[in-house]
């Protein structure tokens, strides 16, 4: 999918004044952070959701590192590639090369640049087998996007973060607990963003776009953590891969470590082709495993399932026919899109239309805090330029459903601000 790039906030400009008052708000802060993230922590367990009923692979059924083609034949890699719930349309349109689908709507150069990848690393006998450094991690990144025309940054490049969607109503409790280069890795953001509170963490998530029910993940690191972050990510799997005793405890670490570095969305853009695509049927095949295909891929790894269930999902997937034309979900919940069930239902009116209030919203208006720190709040966390608001502009896949979101939401903001230019009260606020 396109992650979303937003400016995050310029240091506040302090005046001899205001700083006793900015003072008394970074420690008000910090101890606000804190017992939001404590408060978080403690609703945590180990791991959090119910195991699913599935058909268990026995530790001596395991056998040495596969390559792809061992389990699915070269014409049939598009299963793997493409989003299973465009299989269907794929077939219908390209009936002779199936794998062409996104070429000809916003990815031109996807499907060279994926079966090349499959090719160098998921293919090669010679290779399968080895450890995954950065090096290699950001080699397999180059290669998934070496036939696009454009090329993706680094999360944190330039000062932007990246926004994804969370894909579920909530984070799942155990990525609260995690922490990686000793920061957490997800914190809840809808207590701390009244406060303009930013927390010292790698990502947070809560619901960014005003007046949807749609929860967002974003990046909060810099560029130059990027290798650090995902080398300790990548060093602490193998070290649970090498203490790992029984085949549920090694899906348990194939499935941390791809929902973590997914978390980390270490790039602006194709984190899931290269975690979910690469990275995991990569671990999957070294570990003598086969790659799992389900309807729901795209909501897994995103920080919304627990370790458990991942681990459910990769074993279930053992049994799996890959070459089916009737691909299911991971669990009967999940059957139905999660943006067909989620969607924001149509605005309706019966005469009298409430117009929003802006104060959070990047206009023109400042709020008490901002007054005090010196900075109009059309600079506040996420302004997007042209759209505004502290939520970042979506992108998505090609796919009906994430097409039509991005649309309703872009929509729907530009039509608020529009009354808004209408609105005489709004106007005499200025």
């Amino acid at each position: 999918m396109h992650a979303s790039r937003a400016r995050p906030r310029p240091s506040a400009t302090q005046s001899p004044g205001a700083m006793d008052y900015m003072t008394m708000q970074r420690l008000a802060g910090n101890a606000a952070v804190g017992r939001v993230i404590a408060s978080d922590r403690r609703a945590t367990s180990v791991d959090d959701g119910q195991a699913t009923p599935v058909q268990r692979v026995s530790d001596s059924g395991q056998s040495g590192a596969k390559r792809l083609e061992d389990v699915l034949p070269r014409k049939e890699w598009y299963r793997s590639y493409l989003d299973p719930l465009h299989h269907e349309e794929a077939r219908r349109k390209h009936p002779n090369n199936p794998g062409e689908l996104y070429d000809h709507q916003q990815s031109p150069g996807f499907q060279g640049s994926m079966t090349a990848a499959y090719d160098r690393y998921l293919n090669d006998p010679e290779t399968i087998g080895n450890r995954v450094d950065f090096r290699t991690y950001e080699a397999m990144h180059d290669t998934v996007v070496s036939e696009l025309k454009e090329k993706p940054d680094k999360s944190g490049t330039a000062g932007y973060v990246t926004g994804y969607p969370l894909r579920a109503d909530s984070p799942t409790p155990s990525v609260l607990n995690e922490t990686v280069g000793g920061k957490p890795l997800m914190v809840k953001a809808d207590g701390l963003l009244p406060f303009n509170i930013r927390p010292d963490a790698l990502t947070w998530t809560g619901h960014f776009e005003p007046g949807v029910d749609v929860m967002l993940n974003q990046t909060l690191y810099k560029d130059s953590e990027v290798e650090g972050l995902v080398s300790e990510v990548l060093d602490r799997f193998y070290e649970k891969l090498d203490a790992a005793k029984t085949t549920r405890e090694r899906f348990k670490a194939i499935g941390w470590v791809v929902r973590t570095i997914h978390i980390i969305h270490p790039y602006d853009d194709t984190n899931r082709r290269l975690n979910v695509h690469v990275l995991l049927p990569r671990l999957l095949l070294a570990a003598g495993f086969k790659p799992v295909i389900f309807k729901d891929m795209e909501e897994l790894f995103q920080g919304g399932r627990s370790l458990e269930q991942i681990a459910d999902a990769l074993e279930s997937g053992q049994a799996a026919d890959l070459l089916s034309d009737q691909i299911g979900a991971t669990d009967p919940r999940y059957q139905s899109d999660w943006y067909q069930r989620n969607r924001p239902a149509a605005r309706q009116t019966t005469g009298t239309i409430e117009i929003p209030t802006f104060e959070s919203m990047g206009t023109r208006d400042v709020n008490p805090f901002h007054q005090h720190a010196g900075q109009p709040s059309e600079d506040a966390d996420f302004f997007v330029e042209g759209l505004g608001g502290p939520g970042p502009e979506i992108t998505y896949e090609p796919g009906a459903h994430r097409q039509e979101l991005q649309e309703y939401l872009t929509h729907t903001l530009r039509q608020a601000y529009a009354e808004a230019a209408q609105d005489p009260k709004l106007q005499g606020a200025k």
